[in-house]
């Protein structure tokens, strides 16, 4: 006959509980600034794309988050760097690496999906820009530019900021909701009643 399973202790069950309730709360916290901060992005954008120039880019701040911008010049893609962002089997988003006609502004270029390079050495493209991901580039043993490039993901929308806002919030929810659970779920403490009689029935009153 297989044991019994005991029940866990008032202090097992107490840590558990903090646990959880500090999981929650960090997951909350994550999911809250995340959404704010696309949601900030997706109001900033406006209704019509930013016209600017290759070298316009580098001076637009992305620290608050992607910009919905329009270039003005056309872009070199070089087709023989080539990045794939695989999940599961399915690919993604195809990165290449451009430059503007001067040779001097780099760009890390997104296309959705798996894009050849085909019929896209020369774009001038719309979408959001963005901070490169340059660790995710250089790790996988791409060429570094001489300057510093931005990301252009193209065909990117405002709508894909909202999108990310709304994901984000209805985490936030969940989060928080489940650590107000755990938090209201230990036992309740007893009535200086129910303290007294314990106590006199412990010492045989």
């Amino acid at each position: 006959m297989p044991p019994t399973p005991q029940p866990m202790s008032p202090q097992k069950l107490l840590i558990t509980r903090v646990l959880m309730v500090s999981l929650c709360v960090a997951g909350a916290l994550a999911s809250g600034f995340y959404g704010q901060r696309h949601a900030r992005s997706y109001v900033r954008m406006g209704k019509q794309p930013e016209e600017i120039t290759a070298a316009q880019a580098f001076d637009v701040p992305l620290d608050g988050g992607p910009r919905w911008v329009r270039l003005k010049e056309p872009l070199t893609v070089n087709c023989d760097h080539g990045l794939q962002q695989i999940k599961g089997s399915n690919v993604e988003f195809t990165e290449y690496l451009a430059h503007d006609a001067t040779g001097k502004y780099a760009f890390l270029v997104q296309y959705k999906g798996d894009s050849g390079c085909a019929g896209t050495a020369s774009i001038q493209g719309e979408g959001l820009l963005k901070s490169p991901p340059m660790y995710w580039w250089t790790m996988n043993n791409m060429p570094v530019p001489n300057s510093d490039p931005v990301e252009l993901k193209l065909d990117a929308q405002p709508k894909d900021e909202f999108w990310e806002a709304v994901y984000a919030f209805a985490l936030f929810t969940l989060a928080a909701g489940f650590g107000a659970v755990f938090a209201l779920s230990g036992p309740k403490p007893k009535s200086p009643q129910q303290q007294f009689q314990e106590k006199a029935a412990a010492s045989g009153r």
